[in-house]
């Protein structure tokens, strides 16, 4: 849930918006949306790298309820260049009431800060998550001083002068181009392995 609230929080709650747009409005198009949306959130909540599955849909559907929302109340805005709007006789049918122009312009102006304080936001969050090598880690100490965690260049350096040229890694496939690049070793398992029997048994060992 962390990962959701630290990398799309306006944009998540204009999600459901889109959803409830889409659902008014049930074309193919939009019951395609629709369907890639709830099947994106629920696998991405199961595993959070596929995140890069729901960012795009997520941007669609926010896009669609932002859009939609200030379509809706930027037409109740009034301006005084604006003649004044005929009397209707079916009361029924006119939609007004006493501070129309007021909810509609608070609307907009919300609207508006959320998608401001996103663009911080993101510039924020590509600083402190996205910024540093992904093999040298960066934190903030409880005084505000910056961390740097430097282990895996030293493992990976460990290895390099302290194995067998001719050694063998059994290492968590993430690590698989890391090790061969920085370490100069052949690692058991890598992306590229398309063996299931050596990816499950380097699995269920350091399962325990």
């Amino acid at each position: 849930m962390g990962k959701f609230l630290l990398r799309s929080p306006a944009v998540g709650i204009h999600v459901p918006v889109g959803l409830y747009y889409c659902f008014r409005d049930l074309t193919d198009s939009n019951i395609f949306i629709i369907l890639y949306a709830v099947t994106s959130i629920y696998f991405a909540g199961v595993m959070v790298r596929l995140m890069l599955v729901l960012a795009p849909i997520m941007c669609i559907m926010s896009g669609i309820g932002i859009s939609m929302t200030l379509s809706t109340y930027m037409k109740n805005i009034e301006t005084s260049d604006q003649p004044a709007p005929a009397p209707v006789k079916n009361k029924k049918k006119a939609a007004d009431y006493p501070i129309k122009s007021e909810i509609a312009t608070v609307m907009v102006t919300i609207v508006a800060i959320f998608l401001t304080t996103f663009v911080f936001h993101c510039t924020w969050v590509t600083n402190e998550a996205y910024s540093s090598p992904s093999i040298v880690l960066a934190a903030r100490a409880q005084d505000g001083g910056r961390i740097i965690f430097d282990d895996f260049r030293e493992a990976y350096n460990w290895l390099k002068f302290n194995t067998p040229e001719n050694a063998k890694v059994m290492s968590w496939w993430d690590y698989g181009y890391q090790i061969t690049a920085m370490a100069n070793r052949t690692t058991c398992l890598s992306y590229l392995e398309e063996c299931l029997a050596t990816a499950l048994m380097i699995s269920t060992s350091f399962s325990g």
